[in-house]
C-alpha cells in the first residue's frame, strides 16, 4: 500500500511538471495581454463582464462594431443599415461575404434566433432589459401575457429531427383565459385554430386537470419586433425611438450564435474550443483555467486580410502589481489596470497612455440620520466638496472631476434626455 501510495505521488508530480513545464515551451503569441480575471464564458446571451467582452468581440461580431477612438457604431456583420421616417425600425442588411467559423453563410435569421434566445426567459439573461426596447421584447421575456394575447406553447416533445438540445414544438394561438386558482401551477386555455386547450408548465405528464404539460407559454415572438426579410435583410422594429440603438448592437452580449452548434451540443459543451462556432475575427484556440486563452486568427472571416495578428492570448491576472510586472519584463504587450501608487511615476513614460472610462466613484453617507437626513445640508456638502483639487492633488492619476451621475464621454445623453 505505501509503495502504491509513493509511486502516485511521484507519477502526480511528474504530471505536474510536465504540466507547469508546458507553459513555457507553448510558443508566443503575437500579441499578449492582460484580461484581469478569469472569465465566466463565452456565450454572449450570459456574459456580463469585460473581461468576457473583450474575448467575446474577437470570437464573434455583431450587427455593429464600436469604432476604436470614437466608439460611434460602425458596420460590422451587416455593412448598411436604413432607419424609418418615425425612427423605430432599422433594416439591417447583412454582408453576402460573411461566414461562420465553420463555413456557413451568416444570415439574418441566425440574428433573429439569437435575439429570440437572447430574450427568452428560460435563458434568463441580466442584460435582457436592455432590449425591451424592442416591440413585444418585455412582454416575451417576463411572460406578461393576459387573455386576448398572441402566445406561443412550447411542449416537452421535439420536431421530429430536431438537434438534441433544440426547443421542443411550438404551438401558436390565442390566451383565452388564466386559471390559477384550482392548483399551484395555473392552467392557461389557449385557441388553437378554432379549438381550445389546456395547458399547464409542469414536468412531462404531471399536468392536472385535464390539462397538457408543457414547457413554456409567452408571447409569441412572431409578434415579437424582429423578422428576417430574407437571408441577408433583418429588421427590428421599437416601441419607440431609441438614439442609441445602434450603439447597443455593437454591444458584445447582442452577438449572434450559430444555431446549429448550440442546439447540437447545448450549454456549456457548444462554448468548448472544439465545439465553438463563431463569426469574428479570431476563433478559440484553448483555454487554460487560470493562466491564459489562445486566440487564433480565422480563415473564414469576412475582413481577414486586414487582421495583422495570428495569435493573441488573454492572461487571466487579475493583480494590477502583477499586470505591471509581465509589462515590464515584456510577458504582456497591453494590461488594463496598473496600481494607483505608482500612476505618478508612469504618467513621465511615453508608453503609458491614461484614459477615462464609464465608471464613477464617490461617497455614500447615511441620510437617515442628523444632519444629513436635510436634503439642503446633503447639497451644500456637495457643493463644498472640490472635486478638482481631489483629483490634482490627492488621487493624481488622470482623473476626471465628475458633476452628474451620467459620465461626460456618454455623448448623446444630454441631447435626447
Amino acid at each position: 500500500m505505501r509503495r502504491n501510495i509513493s509511486l502516485a505521488i511521484v507519477a502526480i508530480t511528474l504530471g505536474l511538471m510536465a504540466w507547469a513545464v508546458s507553459f513555457g515551451t507553448l510558443p508566443p503569441a503575437d500579441f499578449t495581454f492582460c484580461n484581469g480575471d478569469e472569465i465566466k464564458t463565452v456565450d454572449p446571451a450570459l456574459s456580463t463582464g469585460q473581461p468576457e467582452g473583450r474575448i467575446i468581440w474577437a470570437l464573434f461580431e455583431g450587427l455593429c462594431r464600436w469604432h476604436p477612438e470614437t466608439l460611434e457604431p460602425i458596420p460590422g456583420a451587416a455593412q448598411r443599415w436604413e432607419l424609418s421616417a418615425d425612427k423605430r425600425t432599422y433594416t439591417f442588411f447583412l454582408r453576402h461575404d460573411a461566414l461562420w467559423s465553420d463555413g456557413t453563410p451568416v444570415t439574418a435569421h441566425d440574428f433573429k434566433y439569437s435575439l429570440r434566445r437572447f430574450l427568452h426567459p428560460a435563458t434568463a439573461a441580466e442584460y435582457g432589459k436592455e432590449l425591451w426596447y424592442i416591440d413585444g421584447a418585455r412582454q416575451f421575456t417576463t411572460r406578461d401575457i393576459a387573455p386576448g394575447d398572441p402566445v406561443e406553447v412550447e411542449l416537452h416533445e421535439k420536431p421530429a429531427g430536431a438537434l438534441p438540445f433544440a426547443s421542443g414544438t411550438i404551438l401558436r394561438g390565442t390566451l383565452q383565459a388564466v386559471d390559477d386558482a384550482a392548483t399551484e401551477r395555473p392552467i392557461y386555455a389557449v385557441e388553437l385554430e378554432g379549438r381550445s386547450q389546456r395547458f399547464q408548465r409542469v414536468d412531462q405528464d404531471a399536468a392536472s386537470d385535464g390539462a397538457t404539460s408543457c414547457r413554456m407559454i409567452t408571447y409569441d415572438f412572431q409578434y415579437v419586433g424582429v423578422r428576417a426579410i430574407d437571408d441577408h435583410t433583418l429588421e427590428i422594429r421599437l416601441r419607440h425611438p431609441v438614439p442609441y440603438f445602434l450603439n447597443l448592437m455593437g454591444f458584445y452580449p447582442f452577438s449572434p450564435v450559430n444555431r446549429r452548434c448550440v442546439e447540437t451540443h447545448g450549454y456549456p459543451a457548444w462554448t468548448r474550443p472544439e465545439n465553438l462556432v463563431g463569426n469574428g475575427a479570431f476563433r478559440l484556440e484553448f483555454r487554460r483555467l487560470r493562466d491564459r486563452i489562445r486566440l487564433a486568427k480565422s480563415p473564414t472571416y469576412w475582413n481577414r486580410d486586414a487582421v495583422r495578428l495570428n495569435t493573441v492570448d488573454a492572461l487571466a491576472v487579475k493583480s494590477a502589481t502583477t499586470m505591471l510586472n509581465l509589462y515590464m519584463t515584456g510577458q504582456a504587450d497591453w494590461i488594463t489596470t496598473v496600481p494607483t501608487e505608482v500612476v505618478t511615476d508612469l504618467m513621465a513614460r511615453g508608453d503609458f497612455q491614461p484614459a477615462p472610462f464609464l465608471g464613477l466613484y464617490y461617497y455614500l453617507v447615511n441620510t437617515e440620520k442628523p444632519p444629513l437626513d436635510d436634503a439642503r445640508v446633503r447639497r451644500a456638502l456637495a457643493l463644498a466638496v472640490d472635486r478638482r483639487e481631489i483629483v490634482e492633488r490627492v488621487t493624481r492619476s488622470g482623473q476626471v472631476p465628475a458633476y452628474s451621475v451620467v459620465p461626460d464621454e456618454i455623448s448623446k445623453y444630454m441631447a435626447y434626455a
